[in-house]
């Protein structure tokens, strides 16, 4: 990790922390106090510095108390929510991604409605979600995951607070870390037919087809039962996937690949073997033809 990311990376634990501490009813007091532990690793870190070297305690302290500073206001402009209000900010963010005009496409749709279901899960409106999670909750690819998760983050309808940290040679588990995002208030995302669901300026708006709440994940060929009228509105917020009408791409196996270039062979033979007939060729017999191996030529032409 470089200098710049290392101290990105504190800065923003050191946030978290104290909007907890804050949400907590701790006094700044406190919280500092648990800093300036000798077992805290987050409080050694803020004290030294990218080279190893420690920092002026001034310097320290005014670095702590500008980020509890900074943790009250953003406490005083987003009040924490209690398990209920979670709930029920989810259950309004899958409302609006079942809305048959949402303008997300069907990849972005259900990599959005798994964060959603990890987020039910979790009861937080901020998972992390690794990308091995993604893939199995969706049946997409990784490289389709990832397009997905570009996508919804450049158009608004994710806010990725941190980024991951994926396991590399060299570099030890512990220091691992999947992604965390955070689902969007429903005010600020877009309405429906206001932005193209592909992305691409100038295209029309596309209306995917109308989702359902259900039990079972948005994976193409499992079968999506419909609620019924008396489906009651808290199983929004149980984590149950989104179930839509359209069909993901299935996706071409290797062994189907190798099974298609095989008739593509043997009907070519077929053909061949026809021609051939007609012509009044012989067929060849290539099982007792010997392979001539290659010979220099020389700059005469000769052999």
């Amino acid at each position: 990790m470089s200098g710049r990311d290392r101290d990105t990376a504190i800065y923003n634990t050191l946030i978290r922390t104290a909007m907890a501490a804050v949400n907590a009813g701790w006094l700044y007091s406190e919280w500092h106090t648990e800093l300036s532990k000798r077992g805290s690793g987050l409080g050694m870190q803020v004290a030294t510095k990218r080279n190893g070297d420690d920092r002026p305690a001034a310097q320290v302290q005014k670095t702590l108390q500008r980020v509890w500073d900074r943790a009250v206001d953003r406490v005083e402009e987003n009040p924490a929510l209690d398990e209920a209000a979670r709930a029920a900010y989810i259950a309004e963010y899958r409302t609006w991604l079942a809305d048959p005009g949402c303008p997300a496409s069907d990849n972005q749709r259900v990599v959005l409605d798994a964060i959603a279901r990890r987020a039910a899960e979790l009861k937080v409106t901020s998972p992390n979600c690794p990308r091995r999670y993604l893939t199995a909750a969706t049946g997409l690819g990784l490289t389709a995951v990832r397009t997905a998760l570009r996508q919804c983050i450049d158009r608004g309808l994710l806010v990725q607070v941190e980024k991951g940290q994926a396991w590399a040679k060299g570099r030890k588990r512990e220091n691992c870390r999947a992604a965390v995002y955070r689902l969007p208030r429903v005010e600020s995302l877009p309405g429906a037919n206001q932005c193209p669901a592909s992305g691409a300026s100038g295209a029309p708006p596309t209306v995917p087809p109308p989702v359902e709440v259900a039990a079972a994940p948005l994976i193409s060929g499992a079968p999506q039962p419909v609620p019924s009228a008396d489906t009651a509105p808290g199983s929004l917020t149980s984590g149950a996937p989104l179930s839509s009408n359209s069909s993901l791409e299935e996706q071409v196996t290797l062994n189907e690949l190798v099974q298609a270039h095989a008739l593509i062979t043997e009907i070519k033979a077929e053909v061949l073997a026809a021609v051939r007939v007609e012509l009044g060729l012989p067929a060849p017999d290539r099982a007792g033809t010997p392979v001539r191996p290659l010979r220099v030529v020389r700059g005469d032409g000769t052999a």
